[in-house]
C-alpha cells in the first residue's frame, strides 16, 4: 500500500542519512557473510557420498565473488566516508537525493565491475549450467577458442579492476585526508580519529593488493605481450590462447586468490 511504501522510503532514507556509517557496516557484514560461504559450510557437514549439483557448486563460488566485491566496496566507502562527512558538516546542507548519493559514490562502480568479471569467469567454469558440452572447471586445454577468449577477457577485467581498486583507495584516502585537514578539528573530531585509525589498518590491505595486481599485470605483459596483442585477431593460435588463459587461471582460481 501507499502507507507502507512511504514508511519503507522513510526508514531507508533515515538508514542512509547521517555520516553513512550504517550502510558501510551493513555492506561489510554482508560481504563477510558471503565470503565465508555458508553454502559450502553446510555441504561440509553432509556425508561424503552426497552429490552436489553443479548449480549449488556454482553458487558456492559465486558467493565468494560477491563477498569480495562487497568487501572492496565497503573499504572504498570507508576510505571516503569520513572526508565526505567532514565536508557535509562544514558546508551548507543540501537535500541528499538518491541521484546525488550515486554521483558522490561513483567509485563503487569499480567493485561492481570486479564482481561482474569474477562471476563471468566462474560461470565459464560451469558449462553444464548453460547447456554446453565441454570439459568443466579447470580443463582449459579442451575449451574452444571462443570460450577461451571470453575467459581471458573476463580474467583481464578482474586484474584491471583489482589494480584500479588499489589506485582508487589511495586517491580517496588522500582526498579524505585533505578534507579533514581543512575542516575544524573540534567539529570533526570523531571523524578525524576514526579516519586515522582506519588508514593505519586498511592501508596495509590496499598496498598489498595493489602491489600484487601491479606485479601480476607487469608479469603478464612481459611474458605474454604477443599473445595479448593477437588474442582478438585471427592470427592468434590456439596454443597462444591456452598459454594466456593458463596464466590467468591462477588469478581467478578460488583456492589461490584470497583478498580478505
Amino acid at each position: 500500500s501507499r502507507r507502507s511504501r512511504s514508511a519503507w522510503v522513510r526508514h531507508t532514507s533515515r538508514f542512509c542519512s547521517g555520516d553513512g556509517a550504517a550502510p558501510r557496516l551493513a555492506l561489510l557484514l554482508a560481504g563477510l557473510l558471503l565470503y565465508v560461504d555458508p553454502i559450502d559450510c553446510i555441504i561440509a557437514i553432509l556425508s561424503r557420498s552426497t552429490t552436489v549439483p553443479p548449480a549449488v557448486a556454482f553458487m558456492c563460488f559465486a558467493e565468494r565473488r560477491l563477498g569480495e566485491a562487497a568487501l572492496l566496496a565497503a573499504l572504498l566507502l570507508a576510505a571516503d566516508g569520513d572526508g565526505a562527512a567532514a565536508k557535509r558538516l562544514t558546508t551548507p546542507k543540501a537535500e541528499r537525493s538518491a541521484w546525488r548519493m550515486c554521483r558522490e559514490n561513483w567509485f563503487v562502480l569499480n567493485p561492481v565491475c570486479f564482481g561482474a568479471f569474477g562471476l563471468a569467469t566462474t560461470g565459464l567454469q560451469f558449462p553444464s549450467l548453460f547447456g554446453e558440452t565441454r570439459a568443466p572447471t579447470l580443463a582449459l586445454a579442451s575449451w574452444p577458442p571462443q570460450t577461451l577468449r571470453a575467459f581471458v577477457a573476463a580474467a583481464v577485467g578482474v586484474a584491471v579492476a583489482g589494480m584500479g581498486w588499489g589506485f582508487l583507495f589511495v586517491g580517496l584516502s588522500w582526498r579524505a585526508g585533505r578534507r579533514l585537514a581543512k575542516a575544524p578539528y573540534v567539529l570533526t573530531r570523531r571523524h578525524q580519529l576514526a579516519f586515522r585509525f582506519f588508514i593505519l589498518q586498511a592501508s596495509l590491505v590496499a598496498v598489498f593488493m595493489l602491489a600484487s595486481y601491479v606485479q601480476f599485470c607487469v608479469m603478464l605483459v612481459r611474458r605474454y605481450q604477443g599473445a595479448l596483442k593477437a588474442i582478438w585477431s585471427e592470427a592468434a593460435s590456439s596454443q597462444q590462447i591456452r598459454e594466456l588463459a593458463g596464466a590467468l587461471e591462477a588469478l581467478v582460481a578460488d583456492d589461490t586468490r584470497d583478498l580478505a
